[in-house]
């Protein structure tokens, strides 16, 4: 399998760093607490700059086009095939190569090295990043390797695939042990990441609990999703800590000083330009007056905020707004503006619509609050509602959860929010197999199929 770069420009060399993380390879691992203390906090702080470009980039940009968030407006640029849904499995090499060569390598190296070195703490955030990664992967493409993915990291022979069904209950017991060693972690101490080193919550182990138990929430609406049964999700609400307020959303901090630590998103604008704001998402909100408009989306050179519908290739539309795409804006990875509204959808679900409404404010407030966009007159009409409908949830989570993987999944597991489709085909479901992949793993790699066709979770 070639090793590819993730990014197609050359501005974003990560390959400089590879060489840090190479070193938590060796089986010999040093005994010698602030040596072994010192390569754990460096892998740490590789491997999660490695996955928030990883999900920044192209991963997430190409459902967002899909979920016309984002436009792709170059013409003959990946983006624009995208646009038009017409993706080839070579667009997803670098997607798959990239995550399981470097982001799942790193994770795997830094439970290895800390289960020898007993830090607990370093165990359970990679086992917490293992687990929102791979459920991103397997929402992508259904069946991955899971189970013998370490082949990947040496010579040892061409993984088999888990299905969906395994990987999502895989993904459960390795978030509860996540769990248990971060708890462990802060009953009796150990080795713990620097405040430098953990860019998404500065070693504060409660908060990557929480964090985890998010993740394990997610897991559970897709298995939710395929059985109808949404009263595990609302058990699995009440029974563990989650997040308290935006004070612990699970953010990767970019400070824009150089490369490596600039938002990728800010990148792309000002130097690929191959995308831009989705028609959708730009009318919705200026249609509402949403105070989170110039947040999320720039004026364009006629000082409107314009967005290009699928297809139409506007490059004259506008660019990402500073919420999003200033070069030191973070990577939201999780929050709770999420969180509150999986808990409106779930208790409507359930026939709880006190609560749900009650959660439902509290998102999209939280939501505002975050952006630095709250408003008391827009909140008591859009925020403030008596009866809340699935619809109106999903909608606003789309808008909170702007470019975040999960917005693929909500439309896929609700249809919501409702898409006028490119050419009038369908919204596409998965991603195809990479090419690497269905050469070279023949024998593995299931039936490729076509981006229309669901994952095993998406019951549509």
């Amino acid at each position: 399998m070639k090793k590819k770069y993730f990014y197609r420009a050359k501005v974003l060399i990560l390959s400089i760093l590879f060489p840090f993380l190479c070193t938590s390879c060796d089986l010999d691992v040093p005994t010698e607490e602030p040596e072994i203390g010192s390569e754990l906090n460096n892998n740490l702080a590789v491997t999660q700059m490695y996955l928030a470009h990883w999900q920044g980039t192209e991963f997430s940009m190409f459902q967002s086009i899909w979920m016309q968030q984002l436009a792709g407006v170059r013409s003959g640029t990946t983006m624009e095939r995208i646009d038009r849904y017409q993706f080839d499995p070579e667009f997803a090499d670098n997607l798959w190569n990239f995550y399981y060569t470097y982001c799942l390598y790193g994770l795997e190296a830094i439970r290895g090295q800390a289960s020898r070195a007993d830090a607990p703490a370093f165990e359970g955030i990679a086992q917490t990043l293992k687990g929102y990664s791979l459920l991103m992967m397997t929402d992508a493409w259904g069946p991955i390797p899971y189970e013998e993915a370490h082949f990947y990291f040496g010579s040892a022979g061409l993984p088999a695939y888990d299905t969906q069904q395994d990987v999502l209950q895989h993904l459960l017991g390795e978030l509860d042990q996540a769990v248990e060693h971060l708890e462990t972690a802060m009953q009796s101490g150990g080795l713990k990441p620097g405040v430098s080193a953990d860019r998404i919550f500065g070693g504060d182990l409660e908060r990557w609990i929480r964090a985890a138990n998010l993740v394990r929430i997610r897991v559970k609406l897709r298995l939710a999703n395929h059985d109808g049964n949404y009263k595990k999700v609302v058990e699995a609400l009440g029974n563990r800590p989650l997040l308290r307020g935006n004070e612990d959303n699970m953010l990767y901090a970019f400070d824009g000083a150089v490369p490596e630590s600039t938002n990728p998103y800010y990148y792309f604008d000002t130097n690929v330009q191959h995308s831009r704001v989705g028609a959708h998402t730009a009318e919705l909100l200026e249609g509402r007056e949403d105070p989170r408009l110039p947040r999320f989306v720039r004026r364009n050179v006629q000082n409107e905020y314009v967005g290009s519908a699928p297809g139409e290739g506007l490059t004259t539309a506008s660019y990402l707004g500073p919420g999003i795409a200033a070069a030191n804006a973070p990577l939201v990875m999780g929050s709770y503006a999420e969180q509150q509204l999986i808990k409106a959808e779930v208790f409507w679900r359930t026939g709880q619509q006190e609560m749900a409404d009650q959660a439902f404010t509290e998102g999209v407030s939280a939501s505002l609050a975050f952006f630095n966009a709250r408003d008391q007159e827009w909140e008591a009409a859009h925020a403030e509602i008596d009866g809340v409908g699935l619809e109106q949830i999903i909608e606003a989570k789309y808008l909170a959860l702007f470019l975040q993987p999960e917005v693929w999944a909500d439309f896929r597991r609700t249809g919501y929010p409702a898409l006028e489709p490119y050419d009038q085909m369908e919204v596409p479901r998965k991603f195809l197999y990479p090419r690497n992949e269905i050469t070279g793993n023949p024998q593995n790699v299931p039936e490729v199929g076509t981006i229309f066709d669901p994952v095993w979770w998406d019951n549509r």
